[in-house]
């Protein structure tokens, strides 16, 4: 059991290593192809946008970059696909990259606009052709399984935006210089150099720093720095345009150096990326191997415990009766009752730990979770009686 929020790229080269490599070999070897992967995009496209291939490369490495690329499993692949699309873009296959930049992140689709800078009617619908034929499998596949062509990308939305609606987390700023770090100095250097004569590569550059911004400032929790992680390649684009050959030596040196002091200073500033423990779900699995209804529901599922979404807080207590339990893990946000004592006493507590409480008093055994979250709230049962007004607004993450 898993929702379908996530797209099917990454998972799907994983399983494929998989086979022939066994699940914990995979892991590493996706980490290796995908490095491998991004020195062949970067070089590709610092070329075909006429910069220096070597500093754009090490800018576009800076200490977050690293950090969070080899920790949290799709932003460097995504780059990958967006500088592919780049550097292809008056290309036929253009299409094809920007849809393999979608099945690997969702939020990559409002890029495509970026397609407008081929003008020319004829490239523009071959583009989008490419794009459509490349994401028909998942498409179909979609419409098969859930009886929706778009039920994974709704799946992601009502999940990332719409269930946190109710949630304002104001923007901090110096998010900007955690994600740009040793790169924004240059960056802005290089901006301020042509931005009296600016290419149109400039300001397709410009365009990206600008979508992934306003999208980052349109999302309801705004604590994912990492939601911001293709603002690193307009600013290495712009730090590379700004360093002169004959210094070329010296600044990518300095900057590889207080990238590798910055990564050692990570962990102080509370920025080291480290998994999951599984520990909690095992031991819930162990102690209470009943039917649930949680916030964490995807983990436990996959713990082997039988866990629908987390229910509304009018539900509870008719849940509560027909014998199932409810078990809220308090780090987790949602619902808002999570946080809410006067709520959680009103039912009685079978178990609580630091990490989660458990309330019911029954242990109901024997369903099995098929659905989807989006398929048991009254959020989703709304998209789809306006699918036809609404679904544009599926499309982008910051509707």
């Amino acid at each position: 059991y898993l929702e379908w929020e996530m797209p099917p790229l990454v998972p799907f080269i994983i399983g494929f290593l998989s086979v022939f490599l066994g699940n914990v070999l995979a892991e590493y070897a996706y980490i290796v192809l995908g490095s491998f992967a991004y020195l062949v995009a970067s070089l590709l496209f610092a070329r075909k946008f006429g910069v220096d291939e070597t500093s754009f490369y090490v800018f576009s490495l800076n200490a977050f970059a690293i950090v969070y690329a080899f920790s949290v499993g799709t932003e460097l692949l995504s780059s990958v696909m967006l500088l592919m699309f780049l550097a292809t873009l008056y290309e036929k296959r253009a299409g094809m990259w920007a849809a393999l930049s979608v099945l690997v992140r969702y939020t990559n689709i409002p890029y495509l606009v970026l397609v407008l800078f081929q003008k020319n009617i004829k490239k523009i619908i071959i583009t989008i052709v490419v794009f459509a034929v490349v994401m028909v499998p998942w498409l179909a596949y979609n419409y098969a399984q859930a009886g929706d062509p778009l039920f994974s990308i709704a799946d992601s939305y009502v999940l990332n935006v719409l269930q946190r609606s109710y949630i304002h987390t104001p923007f901090n700023p110096t998010e900007i210089l955690l994600v740009l770090n040793v790169t924004l100095p240059l960056f802005i250097v290089g901006v301020a150099h042509r931005y009296r004569k600016l290419s149109r590569n400039d300001i397709m550059l410009l365009i990206i720093f600008a979508i992934t911004l306003v999208a980052y400032l349109q999302t309801p929790l705004k604590d994912q720095p990492r939601y911001m992680y293709t603002l690193i390649i307009p600013a290495a684009y712009f730090a590379a345009t700004a360093i002169q050959k004959n210094k070329k030596n010296i600044v990518t040196g300095a900057f590889i150096a207080a990238t590798v002091v910055l990564i050692a200073l990570f962990p102080l500033i509370g920025m080291s990326i480290g998994l999951e423990p599984a520990a909690p779900y095992a031991n819930i699995a162990t102690k209470h191997n009943c039917t649930m209804y949680s916030n964490v529901w995807v983990p436990l599922n996959q713990a082997g415990v039988a866990a629908y979404p987390q229910p509304r807080q009018t539900e509870i207590q008719n849940l509560i009766d027909q014998g199932y339990l409810i078990t809220l893990f308090k780090n987790v946000p949602e619902p808002d009752y999570v946080s809410n004592e006067t709520v959680l006493r009103q039912y009685p507590v079978k178990d609580e730990t630091e990490s989660y409480i458990i309330l019911g008093t029954g242990c109901r055994t024997g369903d099995i979770v098929e659905f989807s979250y989006t398929r048991s709230q009254e959020t989703y049962r709304a998209i789809d009686r306006n699918y036809s007004s609404s679904s544009s607004c599926i499309l982008l993450p910051f509707c």
